[in-house]
């Protein structure tokens, strides 16, 4: 063995192995109190640009799940809005029905003409109230209104929803209650109806109540369809929402395996470092006696 005083090889050897060791504890030891394995871009360069890009993907699908129940919501506003401009419209030609037939009087055809004026203002009343966010629906001010950003993506095609159909005028003139092709003086405008249609020929016509129930079946169909596309625009969201949900759990999962400290593993690898370091300590405190065994030589 060659004994060297100006320079012990083993004891820098061991100081070496040393510091590795105490190395690896630190980054064990940081990964365990994060539970991330990357936590500078230098502990991995390539899975950390990686994750990097996941991240903001999966920022983007949680915004998107976000759109996509904002427009459920949205939905759900327009079809129980409908629901009860429907209600009114039924029972308006029900009423037209009733003055249709020639076994009431002028008086009792007042009252349903009132009642008539009172549910169409009331249809006009539901189709201006129908609101989301400060934003109007069903009265015809929503023209612009419609693209819902379901996707993650710049290509309109497949991330965006189109619900501009479901939002339609639905007020009276819009269906064709008032003012209608088949109205004539019958009914022509919100205030005819509101002052409820005093001259005795309106009231008795019964040819023209006749004609009024094909407005108002236009108008019912009108709403049926609505309702239906209404229905249709729900379910497509419900179900780009659980295609986002699979995306995201999968997304994060990926996202999870490149960054994510897997808990087990450095746990080895702190333990198998203490040991070894405890070790390295040792040979070092050896390596350093070398220069007692220098001094016995010499002084033999």
């Amino acid at each position: 063995m060659t004994l060297l005083v100006n320079t012990n090889v083993f004891a820098l050897n061991a100081l070496y192995t040393l510091g590795g060791h105490t190395n690896n504890i630190d980054k064990a030891l940081e990964r365990l109190s994060s539970g991330s394995r990357i936590n500078r871009s230098s502990d991995d360069v390539l899975d950390n640009s990686q994750s990097g890009v996941l991240k903001a993907q999966l920022r983007s699908l949680e915004q998107a799940q976000k759109n996509t129940q904002d427009g459920i919501s949205l939905l759900a506003v327009v079809d129980g809005s409908l629901g009860v401009i429907g209600e009114h419209v039924q029972r308006i030609r029900e009423l037209t029905v009733q003055l249709a037939n020639d076994s009431y009087a002028l008086r009792e055809r007042q009252a349903m003409a009132q009642e008539m004026a009172l549910l169409a203002q009331d249809i006009d009343r539901v189709a201006s109230a129908a609101n989301f966010n400060g934003l109007a629906l069903l009265d015809g001010t929503s023209t612009s209104l419609g693209e819902l950003q379901v996707g993650i993506g710049s290509a309109s095609i497949v991330n965006t929803v189109d619900v501009g159909p479901a939002l339609a005028d639905s007020r009276t003139n819009a269906l064709g209650i008032i003012g209608g092709p088949n109205a004539g003086a019958f009914i022509t405008s919100i205030n005819d109806i509101s002052n409820p249609l005093t001259g005795t020929t309106q009231l008795t016509d019964n040819g023209q109540a006749t004609l009024f129930l094909q407005d108002l079946d236009l108008a019912l169909n009108t709403l049926y369809n609505r309702r239906a596309t209404v229905g249709a625009l729900s379910n497509q969201l419900q179900d780009v929402n659980q295609s986002l949900s699979e995306a995201n759990i999968n997304v994060s999962a990926f996202h999870s395996v490149l960054r994510d400290a897997d808990i087990a593993a450095e746990m080895s690898v702190l333990t198998q470092s203490r040991i070894l370091e405890e070790a390295s300590s040792m040979i070092l405190n050896q390596a350093n006696q070398q220069r007692n065994a220098v001094q016995q030589l010499l002084l033999n």
